[in-house]
């Protein structure tokens, strides 16, 4: 996998279950790089990486990279005016 230089950075301060469990919201957390709002979702595919250091320090391990597939491209969406303009077709 190449190696591309993060869009955006950010740390979260976790809670987790009995089991270790935990959820994060992506766009919330504390900036340490970048802003959400001005990541560019047309072009490029985006990647999101995990890293956690279970100590609550710096020392973070990466817990792996997912692709981001479908919904953060929806917000490229909210730029259409009329999408069904030139030709496009509505499914009921």
């Amino acid at each position: 996998m190449k190696i591309r230089t993060p869009c955006l950075l950010k740390t979260h301060r976790l809670k987790k279950n009995r089991l270790g469990i935990f959820s994060v919201i992506i766009g919330n957390g504390s900036p340490s790089f970048g802003l959400f709002n001005s990541i560019s979702w047309n072009g490029a595919s985006r990647t999101l990486r995990v890293e956690v250091d279970p100590q609550g320090g710096s020392a973070y391990e990466n817990f792996g990279t997912s692709p981001l597939v479908a919904v953060p491209y929806a917000l490229s969406a909210a730029k259409l005016t009329n999408p069904l303009k030139n030709g496009g077709s509505s499914r009921r």
